[in-house]
């Protein structure tokens, strides 16, 4: 497809026909619209047209939780993607009345991951607000979000390292952070000589999931 093959600008072309076709011909809550939607709400984020995908996606959020229900996947799907939106605008407060929305939603812990993963680097300024709200409402989602942005950088081993001390600074004093601080660590070891030796040393369940999030 033209938006795997980077052709961004002209898969947006093509995915708002798409979209003008399905309102037409299908109606504007179906299934198949609500997705043509929300692909080209990414279409737009990607290319920094991110006003432009927060509105698609506050329609996409809006019909998701009136059709398929506030549980279902694609809506809590729908509102990760939004918060991250409002995060890299700003908008912390919306931001976080969305992570609100999905706690109450679910015990899955991946729509947090993702968000979470998604927005806190520590190559950008750090929000408080954001730290302080996952730190109180879902320290064990924000220590798998640490991981997750250090195993990002594992063809890197500065650039990981840097975040796994970064990560370390700020949320090194939650036990919920233990595990994943450590899994990060072997990865940072390990992205500096590739040596599964510093793999190995890990326990075998955090050894998995360490293999798992580095593709061996």
């Amino acid at each position: 497809s033209y938006g795997s093959a980077g052709r961004t600008l002209e898969a947006i072309t093509l995915q708002e026909v798409v979209l003008t076709d399905r309102e037409r011909i299908l109606g504007t809550e179906h299934p198949d619209t609500l997705n043509a939607r929300a692909n080209l709400a990414y279409s737009f984020w990607s290319v920094g047209r991110t006003l432009d995908a927060i509105t698609l996606q506050e329609e996409v959020l809006t019909d998701s939780e009136r059709i398929p229900g506030t549980e279902h996947p694609d809506t809590l799907t729908a509102r990760a993607n939004l918060a991250l939106s409002y995060g890299s605008v700003g908008r912390i407060t919306e931001m976080l009345d969305q992570l609100d929305n999905i706690l109450r939603s679910t015990n899955d812990s991946r729509y947090l991951i993702h968000v979470l993963s998604g927005f806190l680097d520590p190559a950008k300024a750090w929000q408080p607000e954001l730290v302080m709200w996952a730190k109180g409402n879902a320290p064990v989602e924000l220590g798998w979000a640490a991981l997750a942005t250090v195993a990002s950088k594992r063809e890197d081993p500065r650039a990981a390292a840097a975040m796994a001390d970064s990560w370390r600074s700020v949320i090194g004093e939650l036990a919920e952070a233990e595990v994943p601080l450590r899994i990060a660590a072997a990865i940072v070891d390990w992205s500096q000589d590739h040596d599964r030796k510093h793999l190995l040393a890990l326990p075998s369940e955090e050894r998995a999931v360490a293999i798992q999030l580095l593709g061996l």
